[in-house]
């Protein structure tokens, strides 16, 4: 009996009147018994908090289990093949939903239970299929949203921005090929940044109007993967975004993979987004596959690759931060002086009260003046307030740095961007100058950055109105192949060897970042 009352709470079907979209707020300050006795489980309390607040869809919650490559890596050998494909996504979950409880200890893949009558309801175009995906040590790890026949509702939205702060380990969340809305994308921005989520996919899920930068306005943003592919964003949009990459912007000190492929976005886009990678040093992975980007919007993007001269403003920016830093470590510097000045004066005047009645010699004057001295050593302060103000502060970083820079003819010129180590422009409308191009960003790359710098890895530009076969093409793999040998990727980021050309020798590749390949779910 018990059993099957926990399985209804799973997929529930509102008959009732609809509540105010207000009400969804007021779950916060009440308190309900029925959630206290539930299992602290994602798919156990979603239904029931739908159920409580009435909402008009029914919803359908399944349980999966992601697949860790890295272990399955260690037991079976490496098979001799030319290449080696590496899935970093979880499978996509079965269509059918089973009528009965089923656990793999295989596959460790638990399928949610259907009573008689969520089959019905399974048919039905209000229900809502959700998939909740768990790590290896069973914590709640991604949301999963896909293919709905009805729009996306908000209240169900809400309700997930309850419930995700309580699941720590919750780090990603996708709605995919869904009817959303900009209501929907203002809640998730609200869930984002309460919650530990750092990677949104909304692939095939347009906004008509377009207001994703909302996901990178908050001050506190720690969105990491934003992945926009098929979303309908043309210049205006992919403007409003660019203009959140440049630096000193929060969504700046976090991003590190942007996909709008399979988008409107043209030269104009293309154009602003070269403009933000002059002054974005975290941004790693930057896909443009399937645009309407020329030669000249290229072009822009390749400029921020290589040396390139500061404007006007971009110089007096950085004097202006510079000189912020330095204002700010002045008083951290002040403030510790102050302080040691004010203790040294206390242990001075008790010093002075105590020795007032004794009878002072000639030997313990010296002595004292010496104690004096001693603490009131301005070099020793002074070291020990600058060691405290480096510490608290840190190390000057600015992308126009004077380690990054340079004065060439009376000017500034900055060495380039050489963060950026993935760029996409396959499928696009880029041309034999192009590819001239490209090279020359390899070919200064490879004299100019650090040991401790990438600089561009991978670039796959295929499908594009080039040549078959040029010379240029065979530079561009041997320098792309000699940049990986130098470097090696670990944890998310692609070990990348080519430029979308098989290599002759046998290499690791993998064809999109981690968790947010669409490969397996589409």
């Amino acid at each position: 009996m018990n059993a099957s009352k926990a399985e209804s709470n799973r997929s529930i079907k509102s008959t009732r009147s609809v509540r105010s979209v207000k009400s969804i707020k007021s779950l916060r300050n009440l308190s309900s018994s029925e959630l206290e006795k539930q299992d602290p489980v994602f798919e156990k309390c979603l239904p029931l908090a739908c159920e409580k607040y009435r909402c008009p869809f029914s919803i359908t919650v399944k349980k999966d289990y992601q697949t860790d490559d890295f272990y399955k890596q260690l037991k079976t050998p490496e098979a001799p093949v030319r290449y080696k494909r590496i899935t970093v996504t979880a499978p996509y979950p079965p269509a059918p939903v089973s009528k009965v409880d089923v656990k793999k200890e295989d596959d460790k893949t638990t399928t949610t239970a259907a009573s008689p009558s969520e089959v019905t309801v399974a048919e039905d175009d209000d229900n809502i299929n959700m998939t909740v995906y768990y790590d290896n040590t069973n914590n709640l790890s991604e949301i999963y949203v896909a293919r709905l026949r009805t729009r996306f509702p908000r209240a169900l939205m809400q309700i997930i921005g309850y419930l995700a702060p309580s699941f720590e380990r919750l780090t990603k969340i996708t709605i995919q090929s869904c009817r959303i809305d900009s209501y929907i994308i203002y809640e998730l921005a609200k869930t984002v940044n309460m919650s530990s989520i750092t990677d949104i996919c909304l692939d095939g899920s347009p906004v008509s109007a377009g207001n994703y930068f909302i996901l990178l306005d908050h001050p506190q943003t720690r969105i990491k993967y934003l992945s926009l592919c098929r979303c309908n964003i043309n210049d205006e949009v992919c403007i409003r975004i660019a203009t959140r990459l440049h630096h000193m912007c929060p969504a700046e000190r976090t991003l590190l993979l942007l996909n709008l492929s399979s988008n409107q976005i043209t030269d104009e886009g293309a154009k602003c987004l070269g403009l933000a990678l002059r002054t974005n040093r975290r941004l790693r992975y930057l896909n443009l596959a399937d645009n309407r980007i020329g030669d000249d919007g290229a072009s822009f993007i390749f400029n921020s690759l290589i040396e390139f001269r500061l404007t006007y403003d971009e110089t007096m920016g950085k004097r202006r931060r510079r000189l912020e830093y330095l204002k700010a470590k002045n008083l951290c510097i002040m403030k510790f002086m102050n302080e040691s000045i004010v203790k040294s004066s206390d242990e001075l005047s008790q010093y002075s009260r105590k020795e007032k009645a004794k009878r002072k010699s000639k030997g313990s004057i010296k002595k004292e003046n010496v104690k004096k001295d001693k603490m009131m050593g301005e070099p020793t302060t002074m070291t020990k307030a600058e060691l405290i103000a480096n510490d608290i502060l840190g190390p000057f970083v600015d992308p126009f740095c004077p380690l990054d820079t340079k004065a060439k003819d009376g000017f500034s010129y900055c060495l380039g961007n050489m963060v950026l180590c993935y760029l996409n422009l396959s499928y696009n409308r880029l041309a034999y100058l192009s590819i001239k191009k490209l090279l020359d960003v390899l070919q200064y790359q490879k004299y100019v950055k650090r040991i401790s710098q990438t600089g561009l890895v991978k670039v796959v530009i295929e499908g594009n109105d080039i040549p078959v076969s040029c010379v240029e093409y065979q530079k561009i793999n041997d320098l792309t192949r000699l940049a990986k040998s130098m470097h090696h990727f670990s944890g998310r980021m692609s070990r990348a060897s080519n430029v979308g050309l098989k290599p002759k020798v046998r290499t690791t590749r993998i064809s999109q970042l981690p968790q947010l390949a669409n490969s397996g779910r589409n």
